[in-house]
């Protein structure tokens, strides 16, 4: 009777230490798979930190209530280039609307930026972007566009990118430039001029206001060009240009439309005030030597002027009086500034 129950015991004693091997086997089985979904889950949160910070742009993850949950390397290098290098204004657990609130000078484009950011936020957009100016003291001017999209697994979440898009700001203020501008005097060229005249000739019927226009030619330019140069002459246009710009007044609009043929867009000024402004114009540059080099040059000019007559006038039709007052000034001896007036 003993032996069997001593047998009895021993078959409970192996299959309890069977059931604990196998059990530990499980365990060490389990804390192996644990181990490896540890090390896979941390291979894959480093790769997605390589990924964010693989990107140029300036990337922030921002909760609900505004904290930033992760920036990138992107993010963390301007914020020390530019002077916010402080983590605990710029970094994670800092407030995304403080710092940025704080250093942008424009309140409306600030406001815009927040209501943004909250549209996605709390889902009443599902994207935002916003381009603004983020300009350096002195001479560097820089943009940025701004994206927010929102989080799909953390509500309220959202991801803020800020992209530097100067390079093509740059080239679009260029494009702009040569498109608006003559290349020589950097004043409006024709096609431009024209453009913001038909919107002021509009303004002006609208608002039942006088609007005057001077169509301006240098004096025997021509001889200038032949005696000196045509490199004298091209300085000759840029001090005339210069001389305008600081006698004509700053709503006025000043274009070279020809070689030696500028005109100047007068809003709100009747003929007499055109003719007191383009008088003081003519006054000053017949007793102002223009310096070229060694070879000071005395110019003068004749101008024809016209007013807006009535409503059903068109820009053409000014141009074409104003012309007709100019083709009288030179017939004057030139140096002279005619009103169209003179020509009934």
């Amino acid at each position: 009777m003993t032996v069997i129950l001593t047998i009895l015991v021993l078959a409970v004693i192996i299959l309890s230490v069977q059931q604990f091997l196998r059990n530990m086997a499980k365990q060490t089985a389990l804390l192996a798979a644990l181990r490896k979904s540890e090390a896979v889950l941390a291979e894959q949160v480093d790769f997605n930190q390589q990924v964010f910070d693989s990107s140029k742009a300036h990337l922030a993850v921002v909760g609900p209530d505004g904290v930033i949950l992760a920036i990138n390397t992107a993010w963390r290098r301007f914020a020390e280039e530019n002077g916010g290098g402080d983590e605990s204004i710029w970094g994670v657990g800092a407030s995304y609307f403080v710092p940025h609130a704080e250093g942008w000078n424009d309140a409306a484009l600030v406001a815009e930026a927040f209501e943004g950011i909250r549209s996605v936020q709390n889902g009443q957009c599902s994207f935002f972007n916003l381009e603004y100016p983020c300009h350096v003291p002195g001479n560097e001017k820089r943009w940025f566009v701004m994206h927010v999209a929102p989080l799909q697994k953390k509500a309220g979440a959202v991801l803020i990118s800020h992209t530097n898009i100067t390079p093509l700001k740059l080239l679009q203020e260029t494009l702009q430039q040569q498109a608006t501008t003559d290349t020589l005097t950097g004043i409006f060229n024709r096609r431009y001029f024209l453009e913001l005249s038909q919107e002021e000739l509009k303004r002006a019927v609208r608002l039942k206001h006088p609007l005057a226009i001077a169509l301006i030619d240098i004096d025997h330019f021509k001889y200038i060009n032949d005696s000196y140069g045509h490199s004298i002459g091209d300085q000759v246009l840029v001090a005339f240009t210069q001389i305008c710009q600081k006698n004509i007044r700053e709503i006025d609009l000043f274009a070279r439309i020809g070689g030696d043929e500028f005109v100047v867009l007068l809003p709100g000024a009747s003929r007499e005030l055109a003719h007191e402004v383009m008088e003081r114009v003519r006054r000053i540059l017949e007793l102002l030597p223009i310096n070229c080099g060694s070879k000071p040059v005395l110019i003068t000019i004749s101008v024809g002027i016209a007013s807006l007559a009535s409503e059903q006038e068109t820009l053409d039709e000014l141009l074409i009086r104003a012309d007709q007052a100019l083709y009288l000034a030179k017939g004057q001896g030139r140096n002279h500034v005619s009103l169209e007036q003179e020509l009934l």
